[in-house]
């Protein structure tokens, strides 16, 4: 079946690049601070435009009538584009969080080569550190749902599951995103590295 679609509201500003490195100014590496804000406009594009406003018709614009309403991105549509929000997401707190634990020296994580710096790694040796792992404690659960979404991203994770879960799950993904972006933008970097 066909489907039409449009914006519930098609005005759509762009976050200047500059005003995203404003946010993210604290992020210890001016090459992170770069990819974020990259990254963060594309991720609030497809939060805002796709997710939050597209709309769809079963019937062409000359063909409706004035009763007719539009539905919601469907399920499987909104699933695939919420997919894409937590891969850029996922990726703009791993390169923040890798930024401010380089800048802190972790131990842990600086003994890998910077190609083998995982996210994963970086949870792993910030979690674990004894001075600087009270840092992230409030966040922790965040982060650790992040991550673990982002590596189930794979169709295989969706197997007999319902739909009012798939979608509950959506909301607490991108509020979890949204809440370690406000972490990361506030979390100062360190001077002396321990």
């Amino acid at each position: 079946m066909a489907r039409w679609f449009d914006f519930s509201n098609d005005e759509y500003q762009f976050y200047e690049l500059g005003a995203l490195r404003a946010k993210w100014r604290k992020v210890p590496s001016h090459d992170a601070v770069n990819a974020i804000a990259e990254a963060h406009q594309y991720y609030d594009f497809l939060k805002t435009m796709i997710v939050g406003r597209v709309q769809s018709w079963s019937h062409p614009v000359d063909d409706r009538e004035s009763w007719f309403k539009p539905t919601p991105l469907v399920l499987s549509a909104r699933s695939g584009a919420i997919s894409s929000c937590i891969s850029a997401g996922s990726s703009i707190i791993e390169c923040a969080m890798r930024s401010h634990a380089e800048n802190r020296n972790l131990r842990e994580l600086m003994k890998n080569k910077p190609e083998h710096r995982t996210f994963g790694k970086v949870i792993y040796a910030w979690k674990k550190h004894g001075v600087y792992s009270s840092e992230i404690a409030t966040v922790v659960d965040d982060i650790e749902k992040v991550h673990g979404r982002r590596n189930d991203i794979h169709l295989y994770a969706s197997f007999g599951r319902s739909w009012e879960d798939v979608v509950n799950e959506e909301i607490e993904i991108l509020e979890a995103i949204e809440t370690l972006f406000d972490f990361f933008q506030s979390l100062e970097p360190v001077l002396v590295n321990v």
